[in-house]
């Protein structure tokens, strides 16, 4: 007996779908349509990771969209952000793919850092990806976290109005429960970190990859 096929498959669209992807992408996609049975089936594109999408890359989406039709099956969008739904109105291609619910809300995210170079940094690579608000000092960092009141707080260390740990400890009286990512120049203040009792979610050291930033920062439930 044969057993029954699955009636939903999952392809993983890349950070940039685009030129160089699309071929690769396009051959999953068509790959998981055919294997399921003709006039049954839906194909889910997770675009959860997905940052940017191309000419090059909505081509190649539209390719699965039509090989689909064809096959008389549909196709699911999971995780579209903001900028990839603008993009499928403007052109005009949103009702050829059903999408899977509105997207979950950005996460709520006090960046507390004094380096204005480092905080330009966190504004352009998350732009679009999180709700931020920014703390260039202690004073701002405990007002803010009652006006903004994030979800998730990154955290420097070295601020030019207070020891970083006792703002730290200050914050953890306030929200025990927040979670804290933090960062520094300075590796050997983690064990400090540590024997204090003060717990969080991540310990950075400067410089690092904001892509790591965001892996930490994705992680936290």
């Amino acid at each position: 007996m044969t057993p029954p096929q699955p009636r939903e498959r999952t392809v993983v669209a890349p950070a940039h779908l685009g030129l160089d992807s699309r071929a690769d992408f396009r051959r999953a996609g068509l790959e998981a349509l055919d294997a399921m049975p003709e006039g049954d089936g839906a194909l889910v594109v997770d675009l959860s990771a997905t940052r940017l999408i191309d000419s090059a890359g909505l081509g190649a989406l539209v390719l699965v969209r039509q090989h689909a039709a064809g096959r008389r099956q549909v196709v699911r969008l999971r995780g579209v952000n903001e900028e990839i739904r603008m993009l499928l109105a403007l052109t005009r291609l949103e009702d050829q793919f059903q999408l899977e619910g509105p997207p979950r809300a950005p996460r709520r995210v006090l960046f507390v850092e004094d380096e204005e170079t480092l905080a330009s940094a966190y504004r352009r690579y998350f732009a679009g990806r999180l709700t931020m608000a920014f703390a260039a000092s202690g004073e701002e960092a405990e007002a803010q976290l009652g006006a903004f009141q994030p979800d998730l707080l990154v955290l420097d260390l070295r601020l030019p109005d207070t020891d970083g740990v006792d703002l730290l400890r200050r914050l953890r009286a306030k929200q025990p429960g927040l979670p804290v990512i933090i960062t520094t120049a300075y590796a050997s203040m983690q064990p400090l970190v540590g024997v204090m009792g003060l717990s969080h979610a991540g310990f950075l050291v400067k410089p690092f990859e904001l892509a790591e930033l965001e892996r930490r920062i994705n992680a936290v439930k």
